[in-house]
């Protein structure tokens, strides 16, 4: 009877402590951390059910700005990139708009596609890069005013400055025993936008992968009868070194 007491009253504490907040506090800080972000001045776009809505730190509102998903906001917060899909019969499409976040203004990128989606912004604003389906899926860039598109490869990466993309994509050449076009990996610079062949000639190059120091890391085979090899390099040294047999290379630690 007296351990039934001591852990009734035990229990009586507890509820008390939930109670009145004397019990262990919680890390989740909402009074004070609502305070903080006032002084931000960013916006975030999120997926709120079926719309696009921003967040205004500064003021605490909340804009639901039209009907669509995927949203991605701009650096300067200005835009949102977001797709829009239409289902009517055979006739469905995927397309990628832009829509201002003070006035709602909504953009097309009038890209040439019914299937292209999920764009994300470049860390500089200056250009888009989303999915597109052709003949297969890719990786389509473009800028925000709908010029200078390009479709890619399957597989992209900006340098640690912003100021390149590295990325692998299709080439008119083709490897030994494989009866369809050879895979590159380019590097193209915004600034001069000139693209250069990274990987070598002969080389079936693939699954691309950069670590923060800019190091460049793929798979590729010179005949499709052989193993895969994992092969590294970079922008500043273009030598091609040969680290071990494998594919799909990733760097961690």
């Amino acid at each position: 009877m007296k351990i039934r007491t001591e852990i009734l009253i035990a229990l009586l504490i507890f509820i008390i402590s939930c109670n009145t907040g004397t019990g262990k506090k919680s890390n989740i800080r909402k009074d004070d951390s609502q305070e903080n972000v006032k002084t931000d001045n960013r916006k975030l776009a999120f997926q709120n059910k079926e719309l696009i809505s921003c967040y205004d730190f500064s003021t605490g509102e909340t804009k639901n700005l039209t009907e669509g998903f995927d949203p991605c906001i701009s650096p300067d917060g200005e835009w949102i990139v977001f797709t829009q899909s239409s289902n009517v019969g055979e006739n469905s499409s995927r397309t990628i708009k832009l829509i201002n976040t003070e006035n709602s203004t909504i953009k097309d990128l009038e890209i040439n596609n019914n299937n292209h989606y999920g764009a994300i912004w470049s860390p500089t604003g200056e250009h888009l890069a989303f999915s597109i389906m052709t003949n297969d899926w890719q990786i389509g860039l473009i800028k925000p005013n709908g010029t200078e598109l390009k479709i890619i490869s399957t597989r992209f990466c900006f340098t640690t400055d912003n100021k390149k993309m590295v990325f692998d994509g299709g080439i008119d050449e083709f490897i030994e025993g494989l009866n369809e076009p050879s895979c590159a990996i380019f590097c193209y610079d915004f600034n001069t936008k000139s693209t250069k062949r990274i990987s070598k000639k002969g080389l079936y190059a693939m699954d691309l992968w950069m670590d923060n120091q800019d190091r460049i890391y793929f798979s590729g085979f010179e005949n499709i009868n052989e193993p895969g090899k994992i092969y590294q390099t970079s922008l500043t040294d273009t030598t091609l070194i040969e680290l071990i047999e494998g594919t799909r290379p990733s760097m961690g630690g």
